[in-house]
């Protein structure tokens, strides 16, 4: 799936985790930090057929969002997840308006992860986290686009509806997401994406 066999997955995880491991020796971390920054860009597809140059680049955008899915589905190293989580934010940042690039569904992901985490943690707080800016910067993104991301806010009442835990997950979600939206106006977009937003929020 996504283009990574379980040999390819566990190589991942090998390079990633010495960016935490106090033995690595200065190469290896370097190597690592490297690997890392190239999970932030479309994937290398050099030994695709095809030619046209947009077609291109939307299948190599395609790949490297599978990819990072595949390691969020499937790692058990914490170090994977938070890079890939970090890579998804950078991707979607960066190619924001490539139509390949399925925003709603990968905000759908990454609610259903945190819920899931309300009710049976496994992951650590940092991964979680991660998630969180995600899931703030889709939504910010998106939000002058149309209803299905300013829909976020309507979604977050499940989180409030359920358990303690996932209050305070709802809570989190909430206070990211203000605080994604806050970041210094450096447009006018911007300046009204805040404005509406706040509007909005005041009418839930």
């Amino acid at each position: 799936r996504g283009g990574m066999d379980p040999a390819q997955l566990v190589e991942l995880e090998e390079i990633l985790d010495q960016l935490q491991r106090p033995d690595a020796t200065p190469q290896s971390r370097q190597h690592a930090q490297q690997f890392a920054l190239s999970l932030q860009n479309p994937a290398d597809i050099s030994d695709s057929e095809e030619q046209d140059p947009a077609a291109r680049r939307a299948l190599a955008i395609s790949k490297r969002l599978q990819q990072l899915q595949h390691v969020l589905d499937c790692s058990r190293s914490p170090t994977a997840q938070v890079v890939a989580c970090n890579s998804l934010i950078a991707l979607v940042s960066n190619h924001w308006d490539n139509a390949t690039i399925p925003h709603i569904e990968i905000r759908n992901y990454a609610l259903g992860f945190l819920f899931q985490e309300s009710s049976t943690p496994k992951a650590p707080a940092f991964v979680n986290r991660a998630m969180m800016r995600l899931l703030s910067r889709i939504t910010k993104l998106g939000w002058l686009e149309c209803d299905a991301h300013r829909a976020y806010l309507t979604q977050l009442n499940r989180f409030f509806e359920s358990s303690v835990q996932h209050y305070v997950t709802g809570l989190g979600l909430m206070y990211d997401l203000v605080e994604e939206m806050d970041l210094p106006a450096e447009s006018r977009r911007t300046l009204v994406l805040r404005r509406q937003f706040i509007v909005s929020t005041l009418h839930k």
